[in-house]
């Protein structure tokens, strides 16, 4: 997320298995949440943003309907298709994810990059976003953090 005097932006975050996902006091200025993967909330008592102010938001993935806020534009809603649950959540071929970002850049990267001469447009893995026609929702872009399936070690050795 960035944060200055104006608000704050939250783009591209995969959350999974929380009470709840999102919330802002009234004090926070103006909010932006976007490009985000809501996935299996805990709780029921709450929507997936506690929504105490108005904020933006849209382009974000809900794993169910009842995790939508309402009021999105282009909400995705879909099982985000993990790698692995609770330990790899880079996006699996077929993800609603794939290519469902806004389609106009977030303007907290050039601002990030104006401020402090970094350029942080890349995923979780350090990957270049977009790798495709449009950003991926999530902290990570299709086929990157894709594991590499190493062979089982050899088993009964003997060392003489």
């Amino acid at each position: 997320s960035s944060r200055n005097a104006r608000g704050m932006t939250v783009p591209f975050n995969t959350l999974h298995d929380m009470d709840f996902f999102v919330g802002f006091p009234p004090s926070a200025g103006s909010v932006i949440v976007r490009n985000n993967i809501f996935s299996a909330k805990k709780g029921t008592s709450c929507s997936a943003m506690v929504l105490e102010k108005s904020i933006t938001h849209d382009y974000n993935l809900f794993s169910s309907s009842t995790y939508n806020p309402g009021g999105e534009s282009n909400p995705v809603i879909g099982s985000p298709l993990f790698v692995t649950i609770g330990s790899l959540f880079a996006l699996l071929t077929g993800s609603p994810a794939i290519n469902k970002g806004n389609p106009t850049e977030e303007a907290a990267f050039a601002a990030y990059q104006s401020r402090y001469g970094v350029d942080i447009r890349r995923d979780l893995a350090g990957v270049r976003r977009p790798q495709q026609s449009r950003w991926d929702i999530g902290a990570y872009e299709f086929g990157s953090g894709t594991p590499v399936v190493s062979p089982n070690p050899p088993s009964n050795l003997r060392v003489n």
